[in-house]
């Protein structure tokens, strides 16, 4: 495991109250910058995509409380729009990402806000119905996420909640 990694487990995993949606900012604050920028984080096999697929994730660690996936994006993709179940810091660990936020107006959502995230910068989410967006990847080349969420990636392979249809 790498050894940036091997120090947040080492962490998450004695300090689980550092894992509520109020406190797993700051530990990502003080923890993915380093992550971020090791170069030599993601084998080659993990950097791979399925090119029939908006993106491919690659599962890097997981247990009880939390998991990481490194989420590989094709040009010009995205997810759809949607919420999470959990909570969920992603970051960039190549290239750039959009991301759109949106407001949901009696069932459908339109788009408040639209933020492009160079590599290195991350966010944080936490579940609470109006964390409603969507990751888009507008370059030419591919782009790469590490995405921790608040759950067991092998009993939940996904944190979506819910997607949402965008106002005309």
């Amino acid at each position: 495991m790498n050894a940036h990694i091997k120090k947040l487990v080492e962490v998450l995993n004695t300090e689980l109250d550092l894992l509520s949606p109020e406190q797993v900012g700051g530990v990502m604050k003080a923890y993915l910058p380093a992550i971020l920028s090791d170069e030599s984080l993601l084998t080659a096999e993990q950097k791979q995509f399925d090119p029939e697929l908006d993106y491919t994730k690659h599962l890097i660690y997981s247990c009880d409380a939390w998991s990481l996936q490194a989420l590989i994006w094709r040009p010009d993709s995205k997810t759809p729009i949607h919420n999470h179940n959990c909570w969920c810091t992603v970051g960039v660990y190549e290239c750039s990402i959009i991301e759109e936020r949106f407001e949901n107006v009696n069932g459908k959502v339109k788009c408040i806000e639209s933020v492009l995230h160079p590599k290195g910068v991350f966010v944080s989410l936490a579940p609470t119905g109006d964390d409603i967006h969507r990751i888009l990847n507008p370059n030419t080349d591919c782009a790469i996420t590490l995405h921790f969420y608040g759950i067991n990636a092998f009993e939940t392979p996904s944190s979506i909640l819910e997607t949402f249809s965008q106002m005309s």
